[in-house]
């Protein structure tokens, strides 16, 4: 067994696994409004270390909710550190700033890189291959 000491205000505190450390603990999840839902009073139930995210494998803290009445109970599929690099849902893992189009990760990235080249050639010297 390995145990890991880490330093914190109070003094030295012992973790029991080295994967501990990596573990994530968070209040509220990164979603989007459609899987959200339209009620403003959800009830959410959250198991701390639940699941092991589908993009990095680290144990996270898992949400479910039940978004409407007639909908069934989501849960979140990756931790919230691979979705704020990735700026998508937790749940659909679908990309929060072209939202209302519903794009994936893959084509959001190329739309953001299409959109920083298309700018980027109307400023003199400023090529995508300068980067």
């Amino acid at each position: 067994m390995l145990v890991l000491l880490n330093m914190t205000e109070r003094g030295y505190r012992v973790k029991s696994d080295a994967n501990k450390a990596g573990w994530e603990e968070s209040d509220f999840p990164i979603l989007c409004e459609t899987c959200l839902g339209e009620n403003p009073y959800v009830r959410m139930m959250k198991e701390p270390a639940g699941r092991a995210c589908k993009i990095c494998e680290r144990p996270f803290t898992v949400f479910r909710w039940k978004p409407g009445p007639r909908a069934r109970f989501k849960k979140t599929e990756v931790c919230q550190m691979c979705a704020k690099l990735k700026n998508v849902c937790q749940t659909c893992v679908l990309d929060l700033t072209y939202g209302a189009c519903r794009v994936g990760v893959g084509v959001a990235a190329v739309a953001s890189a299409c959109a920083c080249s298309c700018s980027c050639a109307r400023v003199p010297g400023c090529s995508p291959d300068s980067w």
